[in-house]
């Protein structure tokens, strides 16, 4: 600004501000639909270089992408859940043919208790080790590709977004440390608990007879 003292302030005193913080390029860049679906709203809208093919082409891709996400993501989303369900029965397997070969100094450490909960609550953590465990592979290329297609939409300020989504990765990191201890708290007392449930319904059905 410029002589604001004497003659006060006017439209030519004010800072031109970076392209990057137009209106209107903000309202288009938070209003845009996914990119195939931008490039159809932008032929549209009259912009230009955006053709009637190049509409013709992105909305076919929209429709081929919903096909193929139909045609893979259940089939593969109902193997994996086979896969959970194979493992989970298969250690159930396992664990009733193990407590049949337990000794007796063996069976006196193992309560009925513990042999019911792995059975019927540990197991359930395959299902969910099946589900999400693709993520470890998928996760780091999508991460990837979405901070390209922002990064050549916003330029360097989706970095914001990246560096609060990795600050959330120390927290997550914490939780699953403090569940665990949870959980290594509770199994006791559901050993505990389901024993003397044990204990209760055998001896009612002594009473009964």
């Amino acid at each position: 600004m410029t002589g604001w003292r004497k003659n006060g302030l006017d439209v030519d005193d004010l800072f031109r501000c970076s392209r990057h913080d137009e209106s209107q390029r903000i309202v288009r860049e938070l209003e845009s639909q996914p990119l195939l679906l931008g490039i159809v709203i932008e032929y549209f809208s009259k912009v230009e270089n955006r053709t009637f093919e190049h509409a013709c082409v992105a909305a076919g891709a929209v429709c081929f992408s919903s096909a193929l996400l139909i045609s893979l993501y259940h089939p593969a989303k109902f193997l994996v859940m086979q896969m959970g369900m194979r493992l989970r029965v298969s250690s159930c397997t396992l664990v009733y043919k193990k407590s049949l070969r337990l000794s007796r100094a063996s069976l006196c450490k193992t309560t009925v208790g513990q042999i019911v909960n792995l059975m019927s609550n540990d197991v359930n953590r395959f299902d969910a080790f099946t589900a999400y465990v693709c993520n470890l592979l998928v996760a780091p290329v999508q991460t990837v590709i979405a901070i390209y297609i922002i990064y050549t939409e916003i330029s360097y300020h989706c970095f914001i977004g990246v560096a609060l989504l990795l600050l959330f990765v120390p927290f997550q990191a914490f939780m699953g440390k403090l569940f665990s201890k949870v959980r290594q708290l509770t199994a006791p007392l559901t050993d505990s608990r389901l024993r003397l449930m044990n204990e209760i319904i055998s001896g009612m059905r002594v009473i009964k007879m």
